[in-house]
């Protein structure tokens, strides 16, 4: 019977109606959690039934229509279990190529913004050097480069999820990707001095770290993603 549930479980996802899907997605990620049979009947419910769900759905409307990014905002909030990480990543590689053909092809800023769930979830899919390896690559690279280097996405709250997105790609890229030309890329664009100078910013919008500090959430997000992308290119700048 449990089988069955999580496969019912499973279709389920694809509903939009009182959040219904997300709520569904949510009982799976905490089935992940609860033993190892309902983790392999999980696994196996996302690889079988959510993935090809969600094909189906961004066919029908895209990527960015309302039922498919329900789906791609739940499918990566599995990614947040990190002692399964790596299993529901390997699960998930199937959507890689639909999400990168996004990316590539989609280039007006309205249009990136509405699809700041494909970016995300690309971010964090590649937080697994192996699915990073099928995204690496010069062009994705320039992509990341030309939104973190973009003035109108790093100094505007509107556009500050989407512009965290893409830090975090390209942070990946450039650990996970293993290729060298990614990484001198990222140097000759000096990327560095944007996101020093967004880091700046969001610290003196923030009280300077004096006294008056007072740090809201999406400060404090962006703050860390800003430190740890520094971390990176100081690395790279060594090698």
């Amino acid at each position: 019977v449990r089988p069955m549930i999580i496969e019912m479980l499973g279709w389920l996802t694809s509903a939009v109606k009182y959040k219904l899907g997300l709520k569904c997605m949510h009982r799976l990620s905490r089935l992940l959690m609860s033993n190892e049979q309902d983790k392999r009947e999980v696994l196996h419910t996302i690889q079988k039934v959510v993935v090809p769900c969600l094909e189906v759905l961004s066919e029908q409307e895209g990527l960015a229509g309302m039922q498919t990014k329900e789906m791609v905002v739940g499918v990566t909030s599995l990614l947040e279990c990190k002692d399964h990480k790596k299993d529901v990543a390997k699960v998930l590689q199937r959507v890689i190529p639909l999400f990168l053909d996004w990316l590539i092809k989609t280039e007006k800023s309205q249009d990136l913004q509405e699809g700041a769930h494909i970016v995300h979830a690309l971010a964090c899919l590649t937080d697994d050097k192996d699915n990073c390896l099928q995204v690496a690559s010069l062009e994705v690279s320039m992509k990341c480069i030309g939104a973190i280097n973009n003035q109108s996405y790093a100094l505007s709250d509107k556009y500050c999820d989407l512009w965290l997105n893409f830090l975090h790609l390209a942070g990946n890229l450039m650990v996970n990707g293993a290729n060298e030309e990614i990484i001198k890329r990222f140097k000759e664009e000096s990327v560095h001095v944007n996101v020093i100078s967004r880091g700046r910013a969001v610290i003196s919008a923030a009280g300077g770290g004096g006294t008056e500090w007072a740090i809201l959430p999406i400060q404090a997000k962006t703050i860390a993603r800003v430190c740890h992308f520094l971390a990176i290119m100081m690395t790279a700048q060594e090698q």
